[in-house]
């Protein structure tokens, strides 16, 4: 009994200050209304595990020395042309001379450490290339080329179009198209060309004619290529050969429609960029359409002035290549395509060879020694409600040999031939001739 009680006190004691400060609080809260304290305890709780360690703060810091930051693209003759700037390519003043051009290489140049990209161009021959665009009145582009698809020039005018990658139409240089078709699948080459052909709405007569021909010129692929017939080309895409039957010689021997896919789009491959192409089954099962293709008139398969070099490439080479304006790029066949055959090749050369003496003898007999194949195009048309607009492209693309070696290709395109002084291709010729010359040198 004892040794309960004394736990009992023990306890009492231990709960006393607890009491004792509890109801002495009430006790004077009611006779004195004076406050009367807990005391506090003398140990105050750690409390750093819920509170943010204090840190210096950070130093500022700025774009790191790493070459990653200190990009270029250059000219082949040492011209920085564009740099990385705050993470972004931005056009030097001299870039800025080429500003077309550059923004279609800028998306897809490569940063990276030690990178450089250097291109094949020399600003040199790129400005005098300019001057005689712009003494010519000549708004649009000249390309230049290798055998193997090594670009040495593309010069547009002014420079910040970028007419070489811009798909329009492409007039007769559209029958080296054609030509290849008729020689790939051996159809008919004899042909009474009456003047005119009517694929359906409307009649389109040759270059030489506004009324169909007192009598029928009778015409083999040769003579019709030379003159440029548009009867022969348009009755030969529509009535002797298939929509099927262009598709696969383009396809086989350009790569047209070879990469790429319908919903998303069709290209031709380039180092620094994809060169569109236009999607042939567009015009499937249209005749009218196909027929203005054979003559490049048609809106809805316009090719673009790279395409075209290219393709004028292959002829003149031993196939096609991909074309390169990065100077590091190895030489790529497009082994996808196949080559024209020898006898098809001598063939074209024939044609383009007549079509040089026929457009100016005196230009394109010889240029520096070198020999001369080419294939002119004229697309003009009068658009509008009333007709009231007229537009005109010119173009010439080619090829020169030495030795009976391709050496350069060539291709020049004006945008605005209905404005131009010289009047046609015989006139743009003379200009032709002056860049090939700059090229040479």
């Amino acid at each position: 009994m004892k040794k309960r009680f004394g736990v009992f006190l023990l306890a009492l004691l231990c709960c006393a200050p607890l009491t004792a400060c509890s109801s002495g609080s009430q006790t004077a809260a009611a006779s004195s209304q004076e406050d009367v304290r807990c005391p506090l305890p003398e140990q105050v709780p750690d409390l750093s595990f819920f509170q943010e360690p204090v840190t210096d703060a950070p130093a500022e810091t700025g774009i790191p020395e790493n070459p990653l930051y200190q990009t270029q693209i250059t000219s082949a003759n040492g011209v920085v042309l564009a740099e990385i700037q705050e993470g972004h390519w931005k056009l030097t003043e001299d870039g800025l001379r080429y500003e077309g051009l550059m923004n279609s290489i800028t998306p897809d140049a490569v940063v990276g450490p030690e990178i450089k990209n250097v291109l094949r161009l020399n600003t040199e021959k790129m400005d005098a290339c300019a001057r005689i665009l712009q003494d010519a009145g000549i708004e649009g582009c000249a390309i230049v080329t290798d055998p193997k698809g090594q670009v040495d020039m593309i010069c547009n005018n002014p420079p910040d179009q970028n007419y070489a990658a811009m798909p329009n139409f492409n007039g007769s240089t559209a029958k080296l198209f054609v030509s290849t078709a008729i020689l790939d699948h051996g159809v008919q080459q004899d042909y009474d060309d009456p003047g005119f052909f009517d694929p359906g709405w409307h009649r389109y007569y040759n270059h030489d004619t506004t009324v169909p021909y007192p009598s029928p010129i009778r015409r083999d692929l040769l003579n019709a290529f030379t003159v440029s017939s548009n009867a022969y080309f348009m009755h030969a895409a529509c009535e002797l050969l298939s929509h099927e039957d262009l598709l696969a010689t383009y396809n086989r021997y350009y790569a047209y429609n070879l990469f790429g896919r319908a919903d998303t789009g069709y290209y031709y491959p380039a180092d620094w960029m994809r060169i569109p192409q236009p999607k042939w089954n567009t015009i499937q099962d249209n005749q009218f359409e196909r027929g203005k293709s054979a003559i490049g008139m048609s809106d809805q398969v316009m090719i673009t002035p790279l395409y075209l070099n290219a393709v004028t490439n292959a002829i003149a080479s031993d196939g096609l290549y991909q074309l390169n304006l990065m100077q590091d790029s190895p030489v790529r066949k497009i082994n996808e395509a196949e080559p024209l055959s020898d006898e098809m090749r001598s063939k074209m050369w024939e044609l383009m060879d007549s079509c040089a003496k026929w457009t100016n003898q005196t230009v394109f007999s010889s240029i520096n020694g070198y020999h001369v194949y080419i294939k002119t195009g004229t697309a003009d048309t009068h658009y509008g409600e009333q007709n009231e607009h007229y537009l005109k492209r010119l173009l010439i693309t080619g090829f020169l040999t030495k030795d009976g070696q391709p050496v350069k290709t060539i291709t020049l395109y004006c945008h605005n031939g209905a404005e131009s002084a010289f009047g046609g291709n015989s006139g743009m010729a003379a200009y032709y001739k002056q860049i090939a010359e700059l090229l040479l040198q």
